[in-house]
């Protein structure tokens, strides 16, 4: 147990055996590389003289380990206002590490959550520019949850300025409201026309499922529910983000149906065109060589993502174009496959696409037995 919560034990300092006075005039002789140490035994001896000593104890108190042990204990006696100015005082670096391990400890000390509270009321603009919420995602009081819902929905969250400062905090907003702060993603996910802003959105719905720990799996389901009926509304270029963050959260199956949503304006008839090629090169039984260059539409349905189609193209391709031309001479060869990456808009993408291969093969081919371009019938995935 660490010594600040023995406070709850001791009655007085006769009762555990210490000295309170000798021990705050040791803190007044100590060296500030010393002075943290002594203040943690006054604490531990007498809260009510610690409470007394705390202002004097963080005036001299460096950063460190010990520096911030000290901070702790000093808040655990009532010294906010102490601690406060101590941690103000330091170094940017500094400061962003004490509030995180600070926010670390909210479930062991009741008034770090108040302290923290505090600080906002005291700092106002300066606890968002310097990130004093940082720690805050597993401080879950009622009034750290009060406040964080306060602030991304006040000028210092919603429609503040620096952008980067309000989707940090609202990072630390989801992973402390957890389930609870998915209606808010879901109504500024609708809200924001940036996609760049609504690819942060998806991001927070994996925050607010704890993605990266110890997963919470009714918050996990209620943000797969909510991207699930985000799809149709969100812009194209978040479609992405909202697939990685699905398959983080464990839904696959929605995280592939989202590539229907990333290129809308290509669909025909509710499909996605790909252009494929398959290039056969091989040499036959009777040393002749060949080559063939197939080529032709995939329609795919809007379930599957360019690398996925890619991934299995060789397999799909040999399947339904029937590449066996070096099987059909008793020879051997290779088969290269290729796709766009991404389904095109028209045929002249698909020419352009096409002719640079097309140039490719003649040349490779110069001089074989027979080189042929074969189209192929367009092919449904």
């Amino acid at each position: 147990m660490l010594v600040w919560l023995t406070l709850a034990l001791a009655g007085s300092a006769q009762a555990q055996g210490c000295d309170a006075k000798q021990l705050a005039l040791d803190l007044h002789e100590a060296s500030p590389v010393a002075v943290a140490k002594v203040y943690l035994k006054l604490a531990e001896c007498d809260g009510a003289i610690a409470a007394d000593e705390a202002a004097f104890a963080m005036t001299k108190t460096l950063y460190g380990d010990d520096g911030m042990e000290a901070g702790l204990a000093a808040l655990s006696v009532g010294g906010q206002d102490a601690v406060l100015d101590w941690v103000d005082g330091l170094e940017d670096h500094h400061r962003s590490e004490t509030v995180r391990w600070f926010g670390s400890k909210c479930a062991e000390e009741p008034n770090v959550g108040k302290f923290f509270v505090e600080a906002r009321d005291v700092k106002k603009d300066v606890f968002l520019s310097n990130r004093w919420y940082a720690g805050l995602g597993s401080c879950r009081t009622p009034e750290i949850a009060a406040m964080l819902t306060e602030m991304i929905n006040g000028d210092q969250g919603a429609r503040a300025a620096d952008r980067a400062q309000y989707f940090g905090l609202l990072e630390v907003y989801s992973r402390n409201l957890g389930k609870d702060a998915i209606p808010t993603l879901t109504g500024m996910a609708t809200s924001l026309s940036d996609p760049m802003e609504v690819r942060l959105i998806m991001s927070a719905f994996g925050d607010a499922a704890n993605v990266g720990n110890s997963m919470d799996a009714g918050a996990a389901k209620a943000a797969i529910d909510a991207i699930r009926t985000l799809g149709p509304q969100i812009p194209a270029d978040a479609a992405e983000s909202a697939r990685d963050i699905l398959m983080s959260l464990g839904d696959e199956g929605l995280a592939n149906d989202f590539a229907g949503y990333r290129w809308v304006d290509r669909k025909n008839g509710g499909k996605y065109t790909y252009y494929a090629m398959a290039k056969e090169m091989m040499v036959c039984k009777n040393g002749k060589e060949q080559g063939f260059l197939h080529h032709g539409k995939i329609i795919e349905g809007g379930t599957h993502w360019p690398e996925a189609l890619k991934k299995d193209l060789e397999a799909a391709l040999t399947s339904k174009w029937g590449l066996e031309a070096a099987a059909k001479c008793k020879g051997e060869g290779t088969i290269a496959v290729e796709l766009t990456d991404e389904p095109v808009a028209n045929d002249k993408e698909i020419e352009e696409w096409l002719d640079t291969r097309t140039k490719t093969f003649k040349g490779e081919t110069k001089g074989f037995h027979k080189a042929e371009i074969v189209p192929e019938d367009e092919t449904d995935w």
